[in-house]
């Protein structure tokens, strides 16, 4: 590949043309303000605009403060930005209600923390057929112990999550966030609090699953590795897009 693919696009412009199909993420001009204590605003994300196809891997880098958690936010459609859309599957996510909104993200996006984020009372079986649970529709129980199996946790499937190791529990959750084959994953330094092996198993199985059915994966790390694996890198920072680029498996 020449050196005027490689090079960085400008901010929010996606590395390839898409069909409208093909765009699982779309965001135009989308700027979060906050109040502070004091009174004043400040801007998280600053007039942000990009697309992400179906299938692509993303990683979203920039230093602590640049944005990334609060864009991961927003695209999860747990905090609303303060101007722009925010379309995901075609759909403005916004212009619904709240029930409608979370019908929505409990069908079309998986959501994947560093502290994991199960739920302690439930076991394993459990809380991965949550998403099921929490739309009350009866969990698919054959394609829940195929990810157990898959996972290799079909012998702890009883168990509740203190009894875990921590990657153990971050498998659980990325089984949780794709059980229902969602357009869209979110994971915010997902192998932030595991050892380099295990983070390396989660980011495998992470990879084998996304590639499986699809889906966008959007990683937000800090992790020089885990973009290295990405088909496309967006850096932050000040809540702008300072650049997006090629990951370096795409030559």
């Amino acid at each position: 590949m020449s050196s005027k693919e490689n090079a960085a696009v400008p901010a929010g412009i996606p590395p390839q043309e898409t069909s409208g199909s093909d765009i699982v993420v779309s965001i135009e001009h989308v700027t979060k303000q906050y109040t502070s204590p004091g009174g004043g605003t400040f801007s998280a994300l600053n007039d942000v605009s990009l697309q992400i196809r179906r299938g692509e891997f993303v990683a979203v880098t920039g230093a602590s403060g640049s944005g990334k958690s609060t864009l991961m936010h927003i695209l999860g459609g747990v905090d609303e930005p303060t101007s722009g859309s925010v379309r995901i599957c075609g759909s403005d996510i916004y212009e619904m209600d709240d029930e409608a909104l979370s019908a929505f993200r409990r069908r079309e996006i998986g959501m994947v923390y560093q502290f994991f984020n199960l739920i302690p009372v439930l076991n394993v079986e459990e809380n991965i057929a949550f998403p099921y649970l929490a739309s009350e529709e009866k969990p698919d129980f054959p394609a829940i112990n195929r990810m157990m199996r898959r996972l290799g946790l079909f012998d702890k499937r009883s168990n509740l999550p203190n009894r875990l190791s921590g990657g153990q529990q971050q498998r659980v959750a990325i089984g949780r966030a794709v059980i229902r084959k969602p357009s869209l994953i979110l994971a915010d330094e997902p192998t932030g609090n595991l050892d380099s092996a295990n983070g390396e198993e989660v980011m495998h199985i992470f990879e084998t699953l996304c590639r499986e059915n699809n889906t966008t994966l959007v990683i937000v790390t800090h992790d020089a590795s885990i973009a290295a694996r990405a088909d496309r890198v967006i850096r932050l920072a000040d809540g702008a897009i300072v650049s997006d680029e090629r990951g370096a498996k795409q030559g």
